[in-house]
Order: structure tokens, then C-alpha cells, then sequence
């Protein structure tokens, strides 16, 4: 029987770290990070950069990917987007419930196992795809198949900054515009917490389904870079490393999609604590009885003074 391809998939809703994460992770040897892969047919199409800077048809790893003999069938780059809810609808319960997939979503795994394989071969030596992707129904596809071995890292971070993230280019528009956000809007702080508290709920919920998960916390990776890191790699089946700042600078990824952050050099991980005093009032209270709950089980405190006191003690630390 043929060995399944290792793959850490990261989960969690949008600005949350998983392209720093996505990046970190892949100063393992034995590890290849390849960011937001769910899209990779509308970025070839597209033409969009590779986090090396070149464009995705001339980079040497997705370029050389595309025109590669490595497989001796043609390589089909899939078009992953149509899935999200075809497999999130129609086959939310064969997933629960262990029944066998469509043959359309067997295909796209096996399409997504020829894409694997054939990164592999490119980079000899390596064994693990880290995949940023986020998507819950491709990490259910993934999980679901026979065909990999899926370690899921749920990464969450303090949704208060999530919301600050997410909310800052609007109101900058705002201003510039005079004008305000319509109640409908689907990026107001209401609509912003709910799905933010219904996808990490959700993954919660369904973790017990996984084979492999485990909940990591954005703060705790900057707070300690190494010991959170090496954390992973255990979980993952791979050898710790050391002197991992070291190793930052030197990185060179080849990560597509994902934050803008991706195209810059890492000199430092360090803890942004600008919104426990930037985000406004309304904000805060409309997260607080919304998201709050969670946002406490998860181990970030309510008052905002004293998660700024803790920011304040981590730095004094980093």
C-alpha cells in the first residue's frame, strides 16, 4: 500500500497568521510550505507573484511545476474554488457521517495527490506540504481522502484583533468618502464577529472528527518563536530544529496567496498590540457580547487594559 503524503493543513478564519505561520514552518528541511494553494489554477491564470517575486509561470518551482514531466500522467492543476460549496452542501454529512465521497470530489483528491507528488519530487528530501488554505471544505476533502496523512493546526488569535484588522482599510475609506457603513454591509462589525465566532466554532466542533489537530495561538508563537514552532514540528512527525531566528532570515519561500507580508524578509516575530487601544468603542462592545465567550475559552481576556498589561509584559520579555 502506498504511503499517504504528510500534510499540515492551517485552518482559522482570515488574518489570523497563517501566511507568517505558512512561512515559519517552512524553514524546516523536511518541509515545503506552498501558502493558499486552493487557488492555484486562478493564479496561474492570473499570472500573479510567487513569494520568490517572480510570477507564478515563471518561477522556478510553480513555472517548472506546470511544464514538469514529473508525473507520468499530465499534471491537472485543479480548480479547487467550485468545491467550497459543492462539497460544504451536498457533502457536509457524508463526511460526518463516513460515507464514501462523490466521484467528482475522488478526482479532485486524487487531482490534489499528483499535485502533491509532484512537488515532492521537485524538492528531494522534503516530506511535508504545509498548506495555508484555511478552506474548511478543502480540509475536509483532504481529511476525508485516503490519500494523505492531514495534521490540522487551528490557528486562532485574539478576535478583537482580527476585527481591528479587518475593519481598518474600511473605515479609512469611510473618511476618505464621508459616508458610513450601510447596516447590510457584510464586512460591519456584527457580520465580522458572527462569522468569525461560526468558523472557529464550527472547527472546534468537528475537531474530535480529525485525526491530528491542534489549536495553536497566534500571541503564543510570538511570544515563544522556538519552543511553539518546535511544537509543530513534533505534532508533525519532524525532527526539532534550533536557532530558528537564525534560520528566519535566511528563508526562501515560494508561498502563493495569502498576506502581502509574504513578499517581505522576516527580521523579527513580534506581538502588534496596536488595536487593544486603537479599536474604537463600538467595535469592542459589539465583539464583547458577540465573540466573547469564545474569544475568553480560547485564553484572551475581556478587559482590553489587561490583555494591553500582558502585551506589555511580553514585550519587556521579547
Amino acid at each position: 500500500m502506498q504511503a499517504k503524503i504528510k500534510v499540515i493543513y492551517i485552518t482559522g478564519y482570515g488574518r489570523s497568521g497563517s501566511t507568517l505561520l505558512n512561512m515559519l514552518l517552512d524553514i524546516h528541511p523536511q518541509a515545503i510550505g506552498v501558502g493558499e494553494i486552493l487557488h492555484l489554477s486562478d493564479y496561474y491564470l492570473r499570472n500573479e507573484p510567487c513569494s520568490c517575486g517572480k510570477e507564478v509561470n515563471n518561477c522556478t518551482v510553480w513555472g517548472s511545476l506546470k511544464k514538469s514531466g514529473a508525473h507520468p500522467e499530465k499534471i491537472t492543476i485543479p480548480s479547487f474554488s467550485k468545491y467550497w460549496s459543492l462539497y460544504f452542501v451536498k457533502n457536509i454529512f457524508k463526511y460526518l457521517f463516513k460515507l464514501p465521497l462523490s466521484p467528482e470530489l475522488e478526482h479532485n483528491a486524487y487531482e490534489n495527490k499528483l499535485l502533491f507528488e509532484a512537488l515532492l519530487k521537485i524538492f528531494p528530501g522534503k516530506k511535508v506540504i504545509i498548506d495555508s488554505s484555511k478552506n474548511i471544505s478543502r480540509l475536509l476533502l483532504l481529511q476525508k481522502s485516503n490519500f494523505f496523512d492531514v495534521k490540522v493546526i487551528h490557528l486562532v488569535r485574539d478576535g478583537k484583533a482580527v476585527l481591528f484588522s479587518r475593519r481598518r482599510p474600511i473605515r479609512a475609506k469611510i473618511e476618505r468618502n464621508r459616508r458610513k457603513l450601510m447596516l447590510g454591509n457584510n464586512r460591519t462589525s456584527f457580520n465580522l464577529v458572527s462569522r468569525w465566532v461560526m468558523l472557529n466554532l464550527f472547527i472546534s466542533i468537528i475537531s474530535s472528527t480529525f485525526n491530528s489537530y491542534k489549536r495553536v495561538r497566534y500571541e503564543d508563537i510570538c511570544d515563544e518563536l522556538e519552543k511553539s514552532l518546535n511544537n509543530i514540528f513534533h505534532f508533525a512527525g519532524l525532527k526539532q530544529i534550533h536557532e530558528i531566528q537564525s534560520k528566519i532570515s535566511q528563508l526562501n519561500s515560494h508561498l502563493v496567496g495569502g498576506n502581502q507580508m509574504r513578499f517581505n524578509e522576516i527580521r523579527e516575530v513580534k506581538y502588534d498590540s496596536e488595536y487593544l487601544e486603537e479599536l474604537n468603542l463600538s467595535d469592542r462592545i459589539v465583539f464583547n457580547i458577540i465573540g466573547g465567550p469564545l474569544n475568553k475559552f480560547y485564553g484572551y481576556h475581556l478587559n482590553s487594559k489587561l490583555q494591553l498589561e500582558r502585551s506589555i509584559d511580553f514585550h519587556r520579555h521579547f
